[in-house]
């Protein structure tokens, strides 16, 4: 196999990955409008057009697959048979299927598939109407041996160009735009749209661009900023601040334009969740519907990588634990059906995802006897309903007697809190009894550079992200207050919080005093972190941690400063998790 028979294949397989996530949506759209019939030829000549590239880069097996599964869009196109339940499922087992073998084919180039079971279901189903064999040349795997490569490209081209006797019948769907010579294109009608988007008057010419070379330039852009600050500095010591404020305005233009290159629209993640939702009422025979909000916002690759399986989590468990029976909810006077609402906005340098379901709600005082049964907490302990509602996300803790496929197992909204907050977000819930749930996450939209605040502790110049300090107080003795076996305790205003000293939580060998103690909140959790000084605040770079502090708690990364020496991002978050977790058990059991 040639280097031009790899790069064929391999531009095939990326295309027609992507395409297929498109696919499936419109499968999903398919099942609540059977009698659009644009949906329809757009899939038709999806299909017609995957089969034609795949048996021509010699993907015979995708090819095949393929070809039975357009006779049976083809004996729906004709109206032969109606679009249902087992219709769509067995169009969605297509898609699955073929993102497998295009998974395994992207590891093997050669890889072989028996999919001998999906097409006698395929051609059952299509046997409730007249099944329509090809009527262009017969299938055969096609190979690039012995052909030149201009032989191949001709190939390639007329695999894309639909059989006229295969659409005697359909005139009107000869009409179809021509498609690159390296991959599977298909109109922008194949992916459907939950709520109006931007009209564009011109669309924007693209190129595709390998995510290392962004991540590269990046890097190269946090050294432009890290020169910037030592020049800048020097500008400024010999009085030419006018060149001082160009450089700095050149180098946060060309900063952000570099950062915006790595920020993807939330919609393709957020249309995912269209198959979740669908699987999972079918499973628990519900009836249920997803309203997605704010596709078209935007947040840094690395972040929304994140964020799927979160996402998945809460949506499986607003329809297990939260959306209603039809029968449980005529009977509470609402629709038959429930709704799953996502949205995305911006909220500061925030992006938050909030996750609204209109079902039964959460239950406090259920969550709190469930949590004494099991000893998550002490039988004397009195919590606010707000507490008990935020139990869910304790580890370990379920309210299922019984462990389902969907949920049960006590993992999933501890796994949701923990991987958000690993990226510097925050989850945040609210409930009522009989209206519903809200979950809000609170993400940063990027994770490459970062405000950051310089602070002093233990004989190190630490930074701090500043999205994570509430505020910043100096430590007052005479409010402080200490209990054995406890962390000291600062009077903040109403209330009193916790503070813990930052010098030895680090292992700090050098051990200074805390003047200055940075206020944090961890949701409704508040407490605070003693340092010696804050110097200023800065953006910063992000870079990996070293070898040496890499895997170490609290060890968000490193940076260099203006000054060009190396510094530690400690996130406070994840350093006092445990702490906090530990004051609190302290806290209900006193």
């Amino acid at each position: 196999m040639d280097e031009f028979e790899i790069e064929l294949k391999n531009d095939f397989l990326q295309e027609a990955f992507e395409l297929l996530e498109n696919t499936e949506q419109s499968f999903l759209t398919l099942e609540k409008s059977p009698q659009d019939q644009v949906l329809i030829d757009t899939i038709f000549r999806f299909a017609h057009n995957l089969k034609g590239t795949s048996r021509a880069v010699g993907f015979g097996d995708i090819a095949e697959l393929t070809h039975v599964t357009e006779n049976l869009l083809l004996v729906i196109k004709n109206g032969k048979i109606s679009i249902n339940d087992s219709v769509v499922s067995i169009l969605l087992e297509f898609n699955d299927k073929v993102r497998d073998m295009i998974s395994g084919l992207k590891e093997n180039l050669e890889a072989k598939y028996d999919n001998t079971d999906l097409i006698a279901k395929i051609e059952m189903i299509s046997s409730g109407g007249e099944i329509i064999e090809e009527a262009s040349a017969p299938q055969e795997e096609n190979s690039f041996e012995g052909k030149t490569d201009a032989e191949i490209m001709e190939e390639f081209d007329n695999s894309f160009a639909p059989s006229a006797d295969a659409f005697e019948e359909e005139e009107e769907v000869l009409n179809v735009t021509p498609i690159s010579k390296k991959a599977v294109a298909v109109p922008e009608t194949l992916a459907p749209v939950a709520t109006p988007k931007k009209d564009h008057k011109k669309d924007e010419e693209t190129i595709r661009v390998s995510l290392n070379r962004l991540d590269s330039m990046n890097d190269l852009v946090g050294e432009l900023v890290i020169l910037k600050s030592i020049v800048e500095a020097s500008l400024v010591k010999s009085g030419d601040h006018k060149t001082a404020r160009s450089l700095s305005k050149l180098c946060k233009n060309i900063q952000e334009m570099t950062m915006s290159m790595r920020m993807v629209p939330v919609g393709p993640t957020f249309q995912k969740l269209t198959r979740v939702v669908r699987d999972t009422s079918k499973l628990l025979n519900k009836k249920v519907q997803l309203r997605l909000v704010g596709e078209e916002v935007e947040i840094d690759k690395t972040v929304l990588e994140n964020l799927s399986d979160p996402l998945v989590h809460i949506i499986r468990n607003a329809i297990d634990h939260g959306v209603e029976t039809p029968e449980e909810r005529l009977a509470a006077g609402k629709e038959e059906e429930g709704t799953v609402e996502v949205m995305a906005f911006h909220e500061g340098n925030y992006l938050v995802i909030q996750i609204t379901d209109d079902g039964k709600g959460i239950d406090s005082s259920k969550l709190i006897s469930k949590a004494k049964s099991k000893g998550i907490i002490p039988t004397n302990t009195i919590l606010t309903d707000q507490q008990g509602i935020e139990l869910i996300f304790h580890a370990g803790f379920s309210t299922k007697e019984v462990v389902s496929e969907v949920s049960g197992r006590g993992v999933g909204m501890d796994v949701v809190k923990t991987n958000i907050e690993a990226i510097g977000g925050e989850v945040k819930i609210r409930s009522k009894v009989g209206q519903g749930s809200s979950f809000r996450l609170m993400l940063p939209l990027t994770l490459a550079i970062i405000d950051g605040m310089m602070i002093e502790s233990g004989g190190q110049v630490l930074i701090i992200p500043r999205s994570q300090v509430q505020e910043v107080n100096r430590i007052d003795k005479s409010k402080l207050s200490f209990m054995t076996g406890r962390s000291p305790y600062l009077q903040l205003r109403d209330q009193v919080v916790p503070l813990f000293t930052l010098d030895n939580d680090l292992g700090a060998i050098t051990k200074s005093e805390s003047n200055i103690a940075l206020i944090i909140s961890q949701g409704r959790q508040i407490f605070a972190v003693g340092v010696k000084d804050v110097i200023r605040q800065l953006q910063v770079v992000v870079k990996p941690p070293t070898k040496e502090v890499a895997g170490r708690e609290g060890i968000m990364g490193t940076t260099i400063l203006g000054d060009g020496r190396p510094a530690l991002i400690i996130d406070l978050l994840n350093l006092y998790r445990k702490k906090i977790k530990e004051e609190k058990t302290k806290e209900l059991a006193a």
